[in-house]
């Protein structure tokens, strides 16, 4: 009797088991970690990462007052009003500059756009990675524009009479880009050049003044003429120019000018 009272004992019941059986999983699944769940948060913490870092990003360039977006891989059929529509939900737009290929006239792939305010700003960055027409969109922070006194000025050619001239419009005439610079002196000749297979301005120019010192007095102002809406930047011009350059109406300079071009003593460079 004693020896089946000990072995009844050292055995569980049925009740027992149940028990155990509906506890076990539960204390198990307690104690193991959840991997979806703590996948799940990983995502969650480098998304909260992302949105704190494009948030600060936008702060910072409110504090210094410029609110201007860099957009890469816009559709060569993309247009201006197309672009804009897309950032209009971001917020206000005051600017849309989309650089376009003169032979072509289609977008060379990428634009700034500037916001009225920081938050504009901060919304359009994190559109970084969304398709525009099929293709996706890497914006970014725009740097920061170059000032005209900042850029390189190269040193002045004894008896330099020439200037060269960037950043002219693309329609500008002989006659506009004289009339902003006749503020420095007497101009003798106005030179702009065309792309020859297409005939458009290049955006570049070349002045030759009748005196030396308006040459200085030109480079001095650089930054602060402008022809069109566009400032242009000024630096001397040194160099023999090319005997295929043409006017605007497509004849040759040398035939045109004759002896005048003999006695150029400082010519473009093209």
């Amino acid at each position: 009797m004693q020896r089946l009272l000990v072995l009844n004992m050292s055995i569980p019941t049925m009740k027992t088991l149940e028990s155990f059986e509906k506890v076990e999983p539960e204390e198990f699944h307690k104690q193991e970690p959840d991997e979806e769940r703590t996948a799940d948060e990983k995502k969650k913490k480098r998304k909260r990462k992302r949105k704190k870092k494009t948030d600060e990003i936008a702060v910072e360039a409110g504090d210094e007052g410029t609110y201007t977006a860099y957009i890469e891989g816009i559709s060569y059929d993309a247009s201006e009003v197309e672009l804009e529509n897309f950032f209009t939900p971001c917020g206000p737009i005051t600017d849309v500059r989309m650089p376009k290929w003169q032979d072509s006239g289609k977008p060379r792939g990428y634009a700034h756009i500037d916001f009225a305010s920081s938050a504009g700003l901060s919304s359009a960055l994190k559109l970084d990675g969304q398709t525009m027409m099929g293709r996706y969109l890497k914006i970014s922070l725009a740097n920061a524009k170059s000032s005209f006194a900042d850029s390189i000025l190269r040193p002045k050619p004894p008896g330099c009479k020439t200037i060269f001239v960037k950043n002219l419009p693309y329609d500008a005439s002989e006659k506009q880009v004289e009339e902003a610079f006749q503020v420095c002196g007497k101009i003798t000749h106005v030179r702009l050049p065309r792309w020859g297979h297409t005939g458009n301005l290049k955006g570049i120019g070349y002045i030759q003044f009748r005196k030396e010192s308006s040459t200085e007095i030109a480079v001095k102002k650089r930054g602060q003429i402008s022809v069109g809406d566009r400032l242009l930047l000024v630096d001397y011009d040194s160099g023999q120019m090319k005997k295929s350059f043409k006017t605007g109406d497509g004849r040759k300079w040398n035939k045109v000018h004759g002896k005048e071009h003999k006695r150029f003593k400082s010519g473009p460079r093209l």
